[in-house]
């Protein structure tokens, strides 16, 4: 998203976008140990300072793993309670880019899971 919270479709080099990552329990019951991994694009980093590692650093997220091409928010969810992680990232090299789903999973029982949808971002 851009400074005013639309969806961005196009970016300049360095011009940074606030990713929102919204998950939501649509179960029966309460959630445990639920893995949220967000893919970045191609071409983009998370700007510096905008999310740290470890327990506790972002608010909603028992742990967050921070890595190279993706960032995974370990955390549980009540039933019918949603949670969002935002971070922001910038664009390093100029390109069309394939924005992969959001993927989440149960660390302990493979038959629970959940994706979003993927999308595409042009930088100029």
């Amino acid at each position: 998203m851009d400074k005013d919270g639309n969806p961005v479709t196009k970016l300049k080099v360095g011009e940074g976008a606030v990713v929102r990552v919204h998950v939501r329990n649509v179960s029966e019951g309460n959630l445990e140990n639920i893995a949220v991994l967000d893919l970045m694009p191609g071409g983009f980093e998370v700007e510096p300072n905008a999310l740290r590692p470890g327990l506790g650093t972002v608010p909603g997220a028992v742990y967050v793993d921070v890595r190279e091409d993706r960032n995974v928010f370990f955390c549980s969810l009540d039933k019918g309670a949603v949670k969002t992680f935002a971070y922001r990232i910038k664009p390093v090299a100029a390109g069309s880019y394939t924005v992969p789903p959001v993927f989440a999973e149960a660390m302990y029982d493979r038959g629970l899971k959940g994706r979003g949808a993927s999308g595409k971002v042009v930088v100029e």
